[in-house]
């Protein structure tokens, strides 16, 4: 059985697919007479079977001159991801896995390598992480060494996580987090770039310098709705980000969501959800909560 991922621009007669679009094509002897379980577009429905239970989905499964294509939305429960990324055209399908298992892997060799780190996976519904909370050797040079490898383990297996984050601390208090992408990741393991380069590509953010008002202890907030725009670049958030807003106000992050997103300026919006305050990021889907500092 051969496997292809086609966009609706393929057959000018199907309108609507799921995923913008996408559909699993899997080819297969199958006979192009009218279908018994009637047409979609002109096309044969075909019955779908998944794990011996019959699926229903918007679109149904079809037969295109011989060629039966599935789609994602309706199978997507099997796979750990399936993504859709308009503006490059792709489709990202990636496997389950046994997180627990990599998890007591990787930190029996994190062990066994004298690296004194812990590592967890953060999964969200569109992000998966390693997090690693490190405690610093007090030498930047096998600091460095031990952060490379940390971050080298997530290519050593497929996975479908989509970063590294690493919390150092020394001497029990927090000093920085870095984080960095799969895909920059993959560019250093496969020698593509070097080890200077791959470092360049880390986000690095200090632990807070920020003086806080001593009064009042919690700002007062005059409007229920503010909008305003990140004062400078904006890299996403990995539990304890403050943010520097256009209107003067600071504001830090009050929950342990980890999203890596690198905009310029973005529009925010902050509004109030029960007895706390809600962040939206114009063009991020996902919403965190934060807490006025100034």
């Amino acid at each position: 059985m051969h496997m292809r991922i086609a966009t609706s621009n393929s057959f000018g007669k199907l309108k609507k697919v799921i995923l913008s679009g996408v559909v699993l094509m899997m080819f297969a002897s199958v006979v192009s007479a009218s279908s018994i379980n009637g047409d979609y577009n002109g096309y044969p429905i075909v019955n779908l079977n998944v794990n011996r239970e019959l699926i229903s989905s918007d679109v149904p499964a079809i037969n295109v001159d011989g060629t039966v294509l599935i789609p994602l939305e309706a199978v997507k429960g099997i796979f750990a991801k399936v993504d859709w990324d308009e503006e490059t055209q792709t489709a990202t399908i990636l496997g389950k896995t046994d997180f627990k298992s990599m998890s007591k892997l990787f930190n029996g060799l994190l062990k066994a390598t004298g690296i004194d780190a812990k590592l967890t996976i953060e999964l969200s519904e569109e992000l998966g992480i390693m997090q690693y909370v490190y405690n610093s050797s007090g030498n930047a040079d096998t600091d460095r060494t031990n952060i490379l490898v940390m971050a080298s383990l997530l290519t050593s297996l497929n996975t479908p996580l989509d970063g590294v984050s690493i919390q150092i601390y020394k001497d029990q208090a927090y000093q920085a987090r870095v984080t960095v992408g799969y895909s920059d990741i993959k560019k250093f393991t496969d020698n593509q770039i070097s080890q200077d380069e791959f470092l360049k590509l880390w986000l690095v953010q200090n632990a807070p310098t920020i003086t806080v008002p001593s009064t009042p202890s919690t700002p007062q907030i005059t409007s229920s709705v503010i909008e305003s725009r990140i004062d400078g670049d904006f890299n996403g958030w990995d539990g304890t980000t403050i943010f520097k807003l256009q209107n003067g106000q600071i504001w830090q992050q009050d929950d342990y969501k980890i999203r890596v997103a690198i905009k310029l300026s973005p529009k925010v919006i902050i509004y109030k959800s029960g007895t706390r305050y809600k962040m939206k990021v114009d063009g991020i889907d996902d919403e965190i909560y934060v807490k006025r500092l100034k």
